[in-house]
């Protein structure tokens, strides 16, 4: 039975294959024609995609030449107006001034056989070593002249004390023991030659 357009049933998601009505031929003969949702959907794409094609940048799905340039801005402000020139790089050489390096610290309370990676700390800290230690073992990738700090208190009674190959004496004789409660600062330095850290500098606290 025929309905008005009115009296129809709503369509609330189409699927490609559902049929529009269309009127052909308005100022000729008239005629009531068909097409699917799929031909529909084609004609309005390549309608509006010459439509706005004017003001979007080559190829950048809908996103203008001014917002690529605030959403590629690496500064973290995203106003797209920034000198990037004057941040440091990964691999240039600049000079930096007003910064602070924090060192990054592993701690122990107490090991045998503390193991510390060189490429993750710069200094070691042991607070209450309660054993000897026998050996100090070294992992990572050091660089010539890259610095490690000890320092390292007992829990009360003084403890032998062995760093084991990767270490030698450089100026300053390697400590085979601990003094009871107070804290021993060592200062290392990695030499390639060797491929050991070398200790120049060991304060004891009196």
């Amino acid at each position: 039975m025929d309905k008005k357009i009115t009296e129809l049933d709503a369509v609330v998601t189409p699927t490609d294959a559902d049929l529009l009505t269309t009127v052909t031929n308005l100022s000729t003969t008239p005629a009531n024609e068909k097409i699917t949702w799929t031909v529909a959907k084609a004609f309005l794409k390549t309608y509006f995609d010459g439509l706005y094609a004017d003001v979007l940048g080559a190829d950048d799905n809908y996103v203008t030449d001014a917002e690529k340039i605030v959403i590629g801005n690496t500064s973290g402000e995203n106003t797209g107006d920034q000198d990037l020139s004057t941040l440091a790089t990964l691999a240039g050489t600049e000079t930096l001034t007003n910064k602070r390096i924090t060192e990054r610290v592993k701690t122990f309370t107490s090991d045998a056989t503390p193991d510390v990676n060189a490429d993750d700390y710069d200094a070691v800290t042991i607070t209450a070593q309660a054993v000897a230690i026998t050996d100090v073992n070294m992992s990572g990738t050091p660089t010539n002249f890259q610095k490690l700090i000890f320092r390292i208190k007992d829990s009360g009674a003084a403890k032998s004390l062995t760093f084991g190959s990767d270490f030698e004496a450089k100026g300053v004789a390697l400590p085979d023991t601990t003094v009871a409660s107070k804290v021993m600062t060592l200062g290392f330095i990695y030499d390639t030659v060797s491929s050991k850290w070398g200790l120049v500098a060991l304060s004891q606290e009196k």
